[in-house]
């Protein structure tokens, strides 16, 4: 295994692993995995908070310009795929509004602001305004920031990763599309109109779950592509997904259930449905396959082998 430099942890008592904001062991973790676990979870560090006192700036600071040394690391990396052939997509960061694996801030050792996940999703709800203005100076940054990476990039990137931020839950969305339409769209849009008039890349929206009732203000806020397309949540069938919105946005995602059968199926069964979505989602183009979200540690090696398999068949 690699793992970048100041990947420093610790032990606690029962065995679990914590990391260290910046690495630095002195100061108390951020994130933990479990001893039997795959993940890092970050722990709440959220202090208590004085409506009177909250200041946007809190839960910007992490929201910085784009510095001489990013902009020559992404020039050296899109130099490095020019002319390979294959689609190029960018995670150029700075454009996730509200993405709950974020506002924690497991990199700062004494973030500010509104940053337990409980208080986040409450704030949501309690400081609309608040929330807005985050997202308005946030996006604000995000577009200073296209601007001079889109000068040394060029139109050498296909896709620009927008938002992982998710908005379902298994059997529902996490706000009301009326909320998302207020709360979101306006800056999703400003970010994706930007981008839109100025490059020629394609905008992606990760969100997992039930995002069903959202597609609409997905497409209307500028998104190109949703992704992972949860195909096993409540109203996310593909038959319909793609009937509704299929000559709208871009499915990239959907080909194979990872919480079902990907993971506890045969080969065959596999095989069966990667061809099934496949022939759904890519009916009159617009679908790029790819699993329901990452290959888990639990998928039998025989299943990937069995997904790689049907689509050289297809």
């Amino acid at each position: 295994m690699l793992f970048p430099g100041e990947f420093n942890y610790t032990f606690n008592s029962n065995g679990d692993i914590l990391i260290h904001p910046e690495g630095d062991t002195s100061v108390a973790p951020s994130a933990m995995m479990p001893k039997t676990g795959y993940f890092f979870d970050a722990l709440d560090r959220q202090g208590p908070i004085d409506d009177s006192t909250l200041k946007v700036e809190d839960n910007l600071e992490e929201f910085s310009r784009v510095t001489e040394r990013d902009l020559k690391y992404w020039e050296e990396q899109v130099k490095s795929v020019e002319n390979s052939g294959k689609g190029v997509l960018a995670n150029l960061g700075g454009t996730a509004l509200g993405d709950i694996a974020l506002v924690p801030a497991v990199q700062l050792k004494n973030p500010k602001g509104i940053r337990g996940v409980t208080e986040w999703y409450i704030s949501t709800l309690m400081r609309e305004d608040f929330i807005r203005e985050i997202y308005d100076r946030e996006t604000d940054i995000a577009v200073e920031n296209l601007r001079d990476l889109s000068k040394v990039i060029g139109n050498r990137i296909d896709v620009v990763y927008i938002c992982g931020a998710d908005m379902g839950t298994q059997n529902s969305t996490f706000c009301s599309p009326e909320t998302f339409k207020r709360v979101w769209v306006p800056y999703y849009k400003k970010v994706n109109d930007w981008i839109h008039e100025n490059t020629g890349w394609k905008t992606f929206k990760h969100s997992c779950g039930a995002i069903e009732p959202l597609m609409d203000l997905f497409i209307e806020a500028g998104f190109d592509i949703i992704n992972p397309v949860q195909i096993n949540a409540e109203r996310m069938d593909a038959v319909e997904l793609k009937k509704k919105y299929g000559d709208r946005i871009i499915f990239w995602g959907g080909g194979v259930d990872t919480q079902g059968v990907f993971a506890f199926g045969t080969p065959q069964q596999v095989k069966e449905q990667v061809k099934r979505q496949c022939s759904i989602l890519n009916e009159n183009g617009g679908f790029v396959f790819n699993t329901v979200h990452n290959i888990q540690a639990n998928v039998p090696f025989g299943n990937v082998i069995a997904m790689l398999e049907a689509l050289k068949e297809l």
